[in-house]
């Protein structure tokens, strides 16, 4: 294994990566009639919950949005922008939802593995934390928005984020540079997210007859 080094790309992406679920929480927060407080708390559970699950999965100390708080501020502020803009065109578009989870589900594949490889922690172990870095938070959102998960539904979800991750850490060991193998990886789970979107892409469904 090489070593790996985060550097400004994986920061900026991070918090493009909470901007993009901040979105997606208010959006969803929004078709509920939640009052806004009510919106940006889910938008900030949407931003920050997969980033505070992997800290304290990893017993990382204290948890990154705690220690610093640009994140929090970045949620905070996508949030507040999505409802004025929402507010103002006075629809709700699916799509802007959709788009916006895709790319923090992008986004976060890649962050919560580079994270987990600075610990020095295995690569299955790196990819076991990517997704959850990227899923965790829309999980919260949606439980407590009333929703089934996207990642429990037959949408390909989780198994997008699992190939993002494996494709970042493959491509660091081919010796590709971190600033290159962040936009592939990024660039894979989000077209492929919304290719999965548009041509409805699903995984079987177990079901047991009684």
């Amino acid at each position: 294994m090489k070593a790996y080094h985060a550097g400004w790309v994986i920061y900026y992406c991070e918090l493009l990566g909470v901007a993009a679920f901040a979105v997606a929480g208010t959006l969803m927060a929004g078709r509920k009639s939640l009052d806004w407080f009510g919106v940006i708390t889910i938008s900030l559970v949407t931003a920050l919950g997969g980033g505070a699950l992997r800290d304290v999965l990893m017993a990382h100390y204290p948890i990154e949005w705690v220690s610093n708080e640009n994140g929090f501020l970045v949620g905070v502020g996508a949030s507040l922008g999505t409802m004025i803009w929402a507010r103002t065109l006075k629809t709700f578009n699916e799509r802007v939802l959709l788009v916006a989870d895709a790319f923090g589900l992008a986004v976060f594949t890649v962050t919560g593995t580079d994270m987990a490889l600075q610990q020095n922690l295995p690569p299955s172990i790196a990819v076991i934390m990517g997704v959850a870095t990227a899923v965790a938070g829309g999980v919260m959102r949606d439980v407590l928005c009333n929703e089934i998960p996207l990642v429990f539904r037959r949408e390909v979800y989780a198994s997008i984020s699992i190939l993002g991750a494996v494709a970042y850490i493959t491509l660091l060991d081919l010796q590709i540079s971190l600033e290159v193998a962040s936009a592939i990886a990024i660039a894979f789970v989000f077209v492929s997210r919304i290719a999965a979107i548009r041509w409805k892409w699903m995984l079987p469904r177990f079901h047991v007859v009684d």
